[in-house]
C-alpha cells in the first residue's frame, strides 16, 4: 500500500509471510558479490557482518548454500560475520548451539547483536561460544549516567573474561567515544564515525582508512 515501514517491522513482516529466506540468501550473495569485486580491485577489504534471521536458521541446508556462495564468487569465510540477534536464544538454545558449531566448522565467525536486550544467562553465552558482542545502542545512549556506564562497563568485562570481541553499537557523541575507549571496548559503530553509505562511497572509505579506530577493522 505504499507505507513505509521500519527494518524491524519489515522483517517481522517478512517473516511472516515466509519471505525472509529469500531475503537472506540475497542478502549475502550481494555481500558476497561486493567482497569478490573489491578484492578484485585491490581494495583493503574489511570483514562485514551479515544478519541471519531466526526463520532462515531452521533451514536444514543454509550452511550448505551459504558455503556455496563463498565458493562461487571467491569469497574467504573469515570476510563474513553472521549476526545472530539475543532474541535467537530465547528459542531451542541446544539447536543454536550446533548451528553455531556448525558455522565454525565453515570458517565463519559468529556475533549476538544487541546484547542486553532480550536473555542471554551467562551460562548460554559462555556455552553458545560466540565470537563478537554487539552492545546494544540502547546502553551505549545512558553514557553519561551512573548506571548506565556501570552496565557499559560490565558489559565489556564479561566479554573480556569469556575472550569475545566487543562492539558498542550507536556511538553519536565523542563523550561516549571516550569512555568506550578507556573501559576497553574494542570496536565501536555509529554516527559519531558516519551514517549508513552505499556501496559506492563505502569502497571510498576503505581506500582512505589507513589504521582502525580501535583495536580491529571490522565493518558492522
Amino acid at each position: 500500500d505504499g507505507t513505509l515501514e521500519s527494518p524491524a517491522a519489515f522483517i517481522e513482516i517478512c517473516e511472516r509471510n515466509g519471505n525472509i529466506r529469500q531475503i537472506d540468501q540475497l542478502m549475502f550473495c550481494k555481500v558476497c558479490r561486493l567482497m569478490r569485486d573489491w578484492r578484485q580491485q585491490g581494495l583493503p577489504v574489511v570483514p562485514i557482518s551479515i544478519n541471519i534471521s531466526r526463520a532462515y536458521l531452521e533451514n536444514q541446508d543454509v550452511m550448505e548454500f551459504l558455503t556455496a556462495q563463498l565458493c562461487r564468487y571467491r569469497v574467504p569465510a573469515d570476510l563474513i560475520q553472521l549476526e545472530i540477534t539475543e532474541s535467537h536464544m530465547q528459542e531451542n538454545e541446544q539447536a543454536l548451539h550446533q548451528q553455531i558449531a556448525q558455522m565454525h566448522q565453515r570458517g565463519f565467525s559468529v556475533s549476538l547483536d544487541d546484547y542486553g536486550v532480550g536473555y542471554s544467562s551467562l551460562k548460554a553465552l559462555h556455552q553458545l561460544n560466540f565470537d563478537v558482542l554487539k552492545i546494544d545502542r540502547s546502553f551505549i545512549a545512558s553514557i553519561g549516567t551512573e548506571k548506565g556506564e556501570s552496565i557499559v562497563r560490565h558489559a565489556v568485562l564479561l566479554a573480556q573474561s569469556l575472550k569475545v570481541v566487543t562492539i558498542a553499537e550507536g556511538v553519536e557523541t565523542p563523550e561516549q567515544y571516550r569512555f568506550l575507549r578507556d573501559c576497553g571496548c574494542q570496536n565501536v559503530q555509529g554516527y559519531y564515525f558516519s551514517r549508513p553509505v552505499d556501496p559506492k562511497r563505502f569502497a571510498e572509505l576503505m581506500e582512505q582508512c589507513t589504521a582502525p579506530v580501535f583495536e580491529s577493522n571490522t565493518a558492522v
